[in-house]
């Protein structure tokens, strides 16, 4: 391969290479606290924003960076970070 690559022709990119730049998310959150929960990176960016009604089950999807394996969660005055599993995110808040 050369070292310098200069026209598209000569790219070469590993077949499991993925192009995707933005991941879709499935949520599940469970709380006893009627508050705003907030989805957020783990540099502070807002990638969610809803308000959840004590003791149902929060459910819905969110598109976010594909490279982004963590996120915190923001409930009242409680924060925690969850780790992607399987582009999931489910969590109970005690």
């Amino acid at each position: 391969m050369p070292d310098t690559v200069s026209t598209l022709a000569e790219l070469k990119v590993d077949t499991g290479f993925s192009w995707k730049t933005a991941q879709d998310v499935t949520v599940e959150i469970l709380s006893n606290t009627s508050a705003v929960l907030y989805i957020e990176s783990p540099a502070g960016d807002v990638y969610h924003k809803a308000y959840f009604r004590s003791g149902s089950l929060y459910q819905t999807s969110i598109t976010m960076p594909a490279l982004e394996k963590k996120v915190n969660l923001r409930l009242a005055d409680q924060i925690v970070t969850v780790t992607l599993e399987n582009n999931r995110i489910h969590y109970i808040f005690e």
